[in-house]
């Protein structure tokens, strides 16, 4: 491998890093959020005044597809992430010699 293969290859890992980053941070946030909204479809949430709040089906549907669509930017960037890695595994595998060895 080149110098600029290894430049290359430094950037493709920081990508990986800042996408894994994102994953990890919209999963805390979903996890979070499923919780509270949990909470409000069974009734168990209250706001500090004492009052509760109750969530329909039709709101708790909402979120999850909203959930869906937001994963499935995640998801597609894995895939080319996936697709990079398996381009960088072909590039650096050893070639072999003149002779076969």
């Amino acid at each position: 491998m080149t110098s600029e293969d290894v430049f290359e290859w430094l950037n493709w890992l920081d990508e990986v890093t800042r996408v894994s980053d994102q994953w990890c941070d919209w999963l805390l946030r979903v996890c979070d959020t499923c919780r509270v909204m949990s909470n409000k479809r069974k009734g168990l949430f209250v706001r500090p005044d004492g009052t509760k709040v109750n969530l329909s089906a039709i709101e708790w549907e909402d979120y999850k597809k909203q959930i869906d669509q937001e994963s499935m930017h995640l998801r597609k960037t894995e895939i080319l992430i996936l697709r990079r890695a398996d381009a960088w595994d072909t590039k650096t595998k050893p070639k072999e010699g003149l002779f076969g060895l």
